[in-house]
């Protein structure tokens, strides 16, 4: 038996009944054939399905006939839907959801991320996702359908994306700018650098034999002096 059988709605009335008619002889009479129950439960969830519907439309017109005192004002939000369409804000304050729609959203064309339930600008960057916290305005209050729309009061700034090539800071805590290096150099001088080490290094490594060569042109003029001095002697 199902869990809210105490509610004693019609689906629950007739597993009593079943369950009866096999514990209780004298309940043998409200035995049920397969297609009956089977035709029974469709019905009875149809029947369900449409109650359920009669009442939230009763909520959504109750709350548009007390939000449309509100028509102008301007709210702080959540949002608590996305979709293709738009985004559906909630109003904690008095629990009234409202609908901003897509072409209120900004000048820009946004694509709805099904995943992750965002939609997402392609040239601002903006992006609703649920939870995002908005300031609205009420449009208008429909009493008779039950719809009410908001727009945005206040266009939110793009959120900050992490950088992956972000540079960081310097050993001062500084922020280095983009396009420099730790040190503070640029790009170009960063490769300027690395020029100028790679020809220091090479005139290091050839500075030696430069040396040997002059010490060895050395000796042998002394060697020639040396061998003057011993002539004339």
């Amino acid at each position: 038996s199902h869990f809210t059988s105490p509610i004693r709605r019609y689906p629950d009335l007739i597993a009593h009944r079943l369950i009866k008619s096999v514990l209780y002889g004298k309940y043998s009479n409200m035995q049920m054939e397969e297609d009956e129950i089977a035709s029974a439960t469709t019905w009875l969830s149809a029947c369900e399905q449409r109650s359920t519907k009669a009442e939230r439309k009763v909520i959504s017109i109750k709350k548009a006939r007390f939000i449309k005192r509100f028509e102008g004002e301007e709210f702080v939000g959540m949002v608590s839907s996305v979709a293709k369409f738009g985004v559906f804000v909630l109003l904690r304050q008095y629990d009234v959801d409202g609908l901003v729609k897509i072409e209120r959203l900004g000048n820009d064309r946004f694509e709805y991320d099904e995943e992750n339930l965002v939609l997402r600008g392609r040239k601002t960057g903006l992006s609703y996702g649920i939870g995002d916290e908005l300031k609205v305005r009420v449009v208008s209050a429909d009493v008779e359908t039950g719809k009410v729309d908001f727009e945005l009061a206040e266009m939110p700034q793009p959120k900050e994306i992490e950088d992956e090539d972000d540079p960081g800071t310097d050993e001062f805590g500084d922020p280095i700018r983009k396009g420099r290096s730790k040190r503070g150099s640029s790009k170009d001088g960063g490769k300027k650098e690395k020029r100028d080490k790679k020809h220091a290094k090479g005139r290091r490594e050839s500075q030696p034999e430069k040396r040997g060569k002059t010490e060895n042109d050395r000796r042998g003029v002394r060697k020639e002096r040396v061998s003057k001095r011993r002539g004339k002697n």
